[in-house]
Formats: structure tokens, sequence, C-alpha cells
């Protein structure tokens, strides 16, 4: 009888973690949320967060620098949820009640509505089985409770002119263990996603319509390794409101419906 010996989905998460926690010890998030489509997606995040009242969580907080900004905001007790304990300790450092855990088992350790607000930061592109989180995440929002995701847009104009010049989209990876997104998603497919999860969409925006460096004849020459992928020409938030479409990030703000 044939038999596994060995479980490639664990070890490929655990291959992750290790690469996540080295991430953290060699880089400041502050210093990430300085550059430019990070700032502005933070900005819109922030925007949608700031009438919510009540408890808050924060999937996938990482070292809770965005959990903290909603902290400040006043009128809220935050929590933060993430699979890294290093992450969690800073967290916790910067005043985030931290609870240990991995979304991807599509648990969260607290009880029916108990969340005024959840956030999902960059977190449901990496999740094996999306529908099961959203299950969960309603489970725990309170009756009305806001849930606030962003996640990469496959159809960004950055991805269909990589795509054009026969390019995969931005961190799209067939290979797992290299860290790009598991998961890639259009505004339909996520509006339908929270629909079938029985959310009512509210609000759904981008941050910034950019354009990739790397069509400009010979720039390769000017940045080795894979920095030529990450630079763009230009952002622009004034087109992302205008065609969100082509934005570089879906922003959406969902309700639990009743």
């Amino acid at each position: 009888m044939y038999k596994i010996k060995h479980d490639p989905f664990h070890e490929v998460k655990t291959h992750l973690i290790q690469r996540h926690h080295e991430w953290l010890e060699k880089n400041d998030t502050h210093d990430l949320y300085q550059m430019f489509y990070q700032a502005s997606r933070l900005e819109r995040l922030l925007n949608l967060t700031r009438d919510i009242r009540g408890r808050v969580l924060d999937v996938g907080c990482f070292d809770g620098y965005v959990a903290k900004k909603i902290l400040d905001q006043g009128h809220k007790e935050v929590f933060g949820m993430d699979r890294l304990e290093k992450a969690l300790e800073r967290a916790a450092a910067r005043g985030i009640k931290t609870k240990l855990g991995d979304i991807d088992d599509a648990v969260i350790d607290f009880p029916d509505n108990y969340f005024d607000g959840i956030i999902m930061g960059e977190v449901l592109d990496y999740v094996f089985d999306p529908d099961a989180v959203i299950a969960e995440v309603r489970r725990t929002l309170k009756p009305r409770g806001k849930l606030i995701i962003t996640v990469p847009n496959l159809v960004g104009l950055n991805n269909r002119v990589r795509v054009l010049f026969g390019r995969p989209p931005y961190s799209l990876d067939v290979r797992p263990r290299q860290g790009g997104y598991w998961r890639y998603f259009t505004f339909r497919t996520l509006e339908r996603l929270l629909i079938d999860q029985k959310f009512k969409i509210v609000v759904t925006e981008s941050n910034a319509v950019a354009y990739p460096l790397f069509t400009i004849p010979g720039i390769r020459k000017l940045f080795p390794g894979d920095q030529l992928e990450r630079r763009r020409i230009f952002y622009s938030v004034l087109l992302a409101r205008i065609f969100p479409t082509l934005g570089e990030n879906i922003i959406v703000l969902a309700e639990k419906d009743q």
C-alpha cells in the first residue's frame, strides 16, 4: 500500500514562516510603509476603519504596525492575530492584544458575534480556502459588523502590461516555496466571494494605478536581481479614483448581512 511519507503543504508553510521571521529580523516595517503603493493602501484602509467603534481584529497583523495605527484612532480595542510568534511579540509591545493562530486553519479563537470590525490586509491572497476563512470571519463578527479586505488586483494596469509582454502577474508564483501569492482576485471575484458568504458590499475602491518600469528598453542593466520587478514608472492615486479596476490593490468594505 502506498504511504505518504511527508506533508508537502505543512512543509511549505513551515518554510514560509521561517522566511518571514528572517525578513522581520533584517527589515523595518516602517520603511516598508514609506513605499508609495504601501502608504497609499494604508491610507485608504485607515480611512475605512476610522468610524468603527469597539473591538477590532487585525488578521495577519504581523508586527502590529497597522494595528497600532488603528488603535491610535481611538474608541477601539484592537486585537492582532498572526502565525509568527516573534512578530506578535512586537505587536504586543505596541499595545495590541495578540492571539497566535494560522488563519489557513479557518479558526479564529474568539466567540460568535464578538468583533465590531475585522481587518484582512493582504492576507486573503495567501490562504488555501478563502470561503472557509470568510465564513469563520462572519461567525466572529457582530450583526452589521464591518469587514475590510485589501488584496492585490490581478487585472491592475501593471499586471495587464506584464502579461502583454509575456510576463506573469507580479508575485504570482507557480512554486509556493518562493512565497508569492496563492490566490488572485479581481473586483468581481472578491465581491462574489463576500456576497456568497452573506456580506453586503459597502465600498469598493483602489489605492493607485501603476505602470511597470521594465518596458523601457535597456533598463534591466541598471537593476540587478529582481529589483526591476518591484519598480514602477509612476503611481497615480487620481487614476485609481477614476478607474479603480486598473489599480494595484482591491480595497473592499463589507458588512455582515443579517
